[in-house]
């Protein structure tokens, strides 16, 4: 008989590599325009969150977000912002295991220019500021510890940089801006994992993919106001504004790819164009007139606690309503919304569940609805939700910050109740839903204008008399003491009834009556000013996955 033969049993490496990258780098960067125009240099800020994919132990590809913003200055100390979106992709090579790493990128994205305060001629600086341009960037890099500290450079290209053609010695339209970018920072989601928190490793590039979800809608309305107004417009009406024609209100795509326990990297983009864009644009921003890129972020989850989720980017703010008519109860926004909260922040926030109860979001960002106006500076937004039981529920927000030469303090809470009976519960929707919604703003005196001040109080209910059909009312009042956001000191308040018809999941048919009243003469009729305006709408709506 052989003897037998014992297993040899091989100890398995420490699994130290993470797939998942969180970095925060400083940056220098320089910016030459042409032969003869000003040279901008200057330090920056870098963030990035993305997905290594390994090809072997020590090889591996990656992909990555990036938001960048640089501060330069020209030889004449004038100030030049650059903001930049972007999407880098790259391969990666740990030379020695734990202690040095080498890589290279290359991508592409916008960069979004702001020179309001250039000293150059009118006619350039027009040209300049607000010019959104294609950027395209390669280099390479090396990373020490773990692949904790980062050191990289590259070059940036923007191929479309248009300036007028009459300017002597300024590049002509169409001169490809050159730019070198050097960068240093941590990864921050290395560092955490060498602390011994441990990020999920056994999900698959197709699991991810798999995750990810779209969306869908297209929304249009006609509105008859009562007053026959002879401007044609709903007087103070945000975004259903027009009553002498239809309004094809809002197209929106968008993707997203949600977090969890075991794939924590994810990202959202909402991408609209339409009437709405006109008023819910951010200044500045990767939009036009009638289109906006309304969100675009990625976010990660750490493995820190219950789960510590950072979100960077373009973000719509929180509240109870939406720039999306068809996701709110009524088919018009109400002014609380459309006059008195901000539509979207860029910044950067994060989430924190404390239990299923109890859930904090903090965050900076820069101004109200802005994206490159450094005028403004960073605002902090601090944001809470309670869930005392299934059916109730409190969420609160709270910003404050710089706009201009003004200091804004911002504060906005809304309870919810949610009532289900026998049948409602069997058809998995909620009978009655009621919500209460408070808004105060205050502004500081700055420049040639005191201080002002704006409330809100709206209330909400609805009534589903069935799965598919149901009613929504709104009653509100916005106090508006020194015309700060209506334009004339004013009280308004509104009532409104929606008819909410959704014969498949895909329409949706809204019927709404609203009557509109001021303390002032304000609503235009044909020939004079009333204090009331009587409108009757009709919207229809289609939605993919909402």
């Amino acid at each position: 008989m052989p003897p037998d033969v014992k297993p040899v049993t091989v100890s398995q490496p420490e699994s130290w590599y993470n797939p998942y990258r969180l970095k925060f780098e400083g940056t220098y960067s320089e910016l030459s325009l042409g032969e003869n125009a000003p040279k901008f240099s200057g330090a920056g800020f870098q963030a990035s969150v993305g997905r290594s994919f390994e090809l072997s132990p020590r090889n591996h590809l990656f992909i990555q977000p990036v938001f960048r913003v640089h501060f330069l200055k020209s030889q004449n100390n004038d100030p030049l912002s650059i903001v930049h979106f972007g999407l880098e992709g790259g391969y990666e090579l740990q030379i020695i295991p734990k202690i040095l790493g080498a890589y290279i990128y290359a991508g592409i994205g916008s960069n979004f220019f702001s020179s309001a305060g250039v000293n150059l001629e009118s006619n350039v600086r027009r040209a300049l500021n607000n010019q959104a341009t294609l950027a395209l960037e390669a280099g390479g890099g090396i990373t020490f510890a773990r692949g904790i500290f980062h050191f990289s450079g590259g070059g940036q290209f923007n191929p479309v940089l248009e300036f007028p053609h009459s300017q002597p010695g300024v590049a002509p339209r169409g001169y490809s801006g050159r730019g070198l970018v050097l960068k240093g920072g941590i990864d921050g989601a290395n560092l955490i994992h060498w602390l011994g928190k441990e990020f999920p490793t056994k999900s698959s590039l197709k699991d991810w993919i798999s995750g990810i979800k779209l969306y869908a809608l297209a929304d249009s309305s006609y509105t008859f106001n009562f007053n026959k107004p002879a401007n044609g417009e709903n007087t103070l009406r945000i975004f259903d504004k027009r009553a002498d024609r239809p309004m094809w209100n809002y197209f929106e795509a968008a993707v997203e790819r949600p977090v969890d326990e075991k794939n924590p990297l994810g990202f959202r983009i909402d991408f609209g164009f339409g009437e709405n864009s006109a008023v819910a644009r951010a200044k500045s921003s990767f939009s036009g007139q009638y289109y906006d890129l309304q969100q675009f972020y990625a976010m990660l989850r750490l493995p820190i606690g219950k789960g510590l989720t950072i979100k960077g980017g373009k973000i719509a703010a929180p509240g109870f309503e939406n720039i999306e008519s068809p996701l709110n109860k009524n088919a018009s926004q109400s002014w609380q919304f459309g006059l008195g909260q901000p539509y979207t922040l860029l910044g950067a926030l994060l989430d924190y569940p404390f239990s299923e109860k109890l859930s904090i979001t903090t965050g900076v960002f820069n101004g109200f609805d802005n994206v490159l106006d450094r005028s403004s500076g960073l605002s902090w937004l601090g944001a809470l939700t309670v869930n005392w039981s299934d059916n109730f529920s409190t969420a609160a927000t709270g910003t404050v910050g710089k706009e201009g030469e003004r200091l804004r303090g911002f504060f906005d809470t809304y309870t919810t109740f949610k009532y289900r009976d026998a049948t409602a519960k069997k058809h998995e929707y909620d009978r009655l839903t009621i919500t209460a919604d408070y808004t105060y703003a205050h502004e500081t005196a700055g420049g040639k204008t005191g201080a002002v001040d704006w409330h809100a109080f709206s209330l909400n209910a609805t009534l589903q008399f069935v799965k598919r059909f149901g009613i929504a009312w709104r009653g509100e009042v916005f106090h508006d003491p020194q015309g700060a956001r209506s334009g004339t000191p004013q009280t308004l308040g509104e009532t409104t009834v929606t008819a909410v018809i959704k014969p498949w999941d895909w329409l949706l048919i809204r019927p709404e009556f609203r009557h509109d009243r001021s303390n002032k003469q304000v609503f235009v009729t044909d020939t004079s000013k009333i204090n009331s305006q009587n409108t009757l709408a009709l919207s229809l709506a289609f939605l993919y996955g909402y």
